[in-house]
């Protein structure tokens, strides 16, 4: 008699798709890993020169007068100088502070940017933006802020998200390159502007109309000890990075909220 065949076990899909989940968010968190080491660095880096001689005040310096992109926070709010974006004005709120040069914050918006808007869309979460500029004195460029003066302005203009999107979209590869002013303007062309609005937004951003703004946003996140971006806090507490970079922990995060 013949020996009977063994056949080879065959992994379920629900095994199949687990394993695929687990690289995933391995691939993910050694991504955020690395470029929060980075980050980590330029900080360290900007301590040790004394952010070019100029010590850090213990009370913010804000210019109350400053003007601010249309819906942002006021200077006296819970989320001063935000700029808020959902269907939902009184859902739970997550901010999101970022650094437009920031490879950090670029990975986790590629992670699940689309998870988080998608969220806001629906009302579960109001999303509040809140750009900073540290790395500009790292890196030794202005790049920072000259892009988020660029999103303020288009936040007046009515393209708050796809602006933000496309910033972080074409962020140059080599960090401390730096967006160029035709990059930015490249990015308004891209929104698809109506002519009147695309000149409204060139002279919001030629008279550098926010640059105090994002100075005073600055200033909160360092009076509120805040060390690294991408940070992002929900019901006024921080959130782990890779749970915001994983959609069903998010997910999971919000439809739990009290």
């Amino acid at each position: 008699m013949g020996k009977k065949e063994k056949k080879d076990k065959q992994p379920s899909q629900a095994s199949i798709l687990k394993a695929e989940m687990e690289a995933r968010d391995r691939k993910i968190k050694n991504i955020l890993i690395a470029v929060s080491i980075v980050t980590l660095l330029v900080i360290a880096s900007m301590t040790a020169v004394g952010m070019k001689g100029k010590p850090r005040s213990a009370t913010p310096n804000i210019n109350a007068s400053a003007p601010s992109p249309k819906g942002a926070f006021a200077a006296e709010s819970p989320f001063a100088f935000g700029v808020p974006y959902g269907s939902n004005p009184n859902a739970p709120v997550m901010e999101l502070f970022e650094d437009f040069q920031c490879p950090a914050c670029k990975a986790l918006e590629d992670a699940n940017g689309k998870g988080i808007i998608q969220l806001a869309d629906e009302g579960k979460i109001l999303l509040v933006y809140r750009p900073v500029n540290f790395l500009d004195n790292g890196l030794g460029n202005t790049a920072s802020t000259r892009a988020a003066n660029a999103f303020g302005c288009a936040v007046d203009a009515g393209v708050t998200k796809i602006y933000h999107d496309l910033i972080f979209a074409n962020q140059p590869r080599s960090e401390g390159t730096g967006y160029t002013d035709a990059n930015l303007d490249s990015f308004a062309v891209a929104a698809d502007l109506s002519e009147e609005k695309l000149e409204e937004w060139r002279s919001c951003v030629a008279n550098r109309t926010y640059y105090d703004w994002i100075a005073n946003s600055m200033n909160e996140f360092n009076e509120e000890k805040l060390t690294g971006t991408p940070t992002v806090r929900f019901q006024g507490k921080v959130v782990d990075n890779m749970v915001v970079a994983t959609p069903a922990k998010l997910t999971e995060l919000v439809e739990n909220a009290k």
